[in-house]
């Protein structure tokens, strides 16, 4: 069931563009590190915001990086479908069987957000994140791992 899920529910035909740090030291990941901080009083109206269209501030977050996102990948691609695969950490820890043990536990899971159907606008954008968490929430049990093998390999 869950193999399933996953191997539908990434896009693999949305538009592939690695973040790369080209300063970074050889041997270093070369993962790019982007930073951003907000005001108090934006963040206020951004919880406003996912309030209104019944969401969580993680999804209103999302939406705003899916959008940047896909503004860059569709620059360097405009033929390619519209949307982003993001990867977001989760706790790992799904079973009561953990709740007791020390130690840490995550998981990575992949959100594809669908930037060109989601609807108009921004609060539209923000609903089909938080309906898209909701879905990878509740198949969270499969190991990241386990998940690229079922979506094979993109591009």
């Amino acid at each position: 069931r869950l193999v399933a899920y996953w191997s539908n529910a990434v896009v693999a035909d949305y538009a592939w563009r690695e973040l790369r740090d080209e300063s970074a030291p050889v041997g270093a990941s070369g993962a790019a590190k982007c930073e951003m901080r907000l005001a108090a009083a934006d963040v206020a109206r951004l919880r406003r915001v996912a309030r209104d269209v019944s969401a969580t501030l993680n999804a209103a977050l999302l939406a705003i990086v899916a959008s940047m996102l896909d503004r860059n990948a569709t620059s360097l691609r405009p033929d390619s479908r519209r949307g982003v695969n993001i990867g977001i950490p989760v706790s790992g820890r799904g079973s009561a069987r953990f709740e007791d043990v020390i130690g840490f536990f995550a998981n990575t899971l992949i959100v594809s957000v669908d930037t060109e159907n989601a609807g108009a606008g921004m609060p539209a954008l923000i609903r089909h994140c938080q309906r898209r968490l909701g879905d990878v929430m509740e198949h969270q049990a499969l190991p990241f791992q386990e998940i690229v093998r079922a979506i094979g390999p993109i591009e």
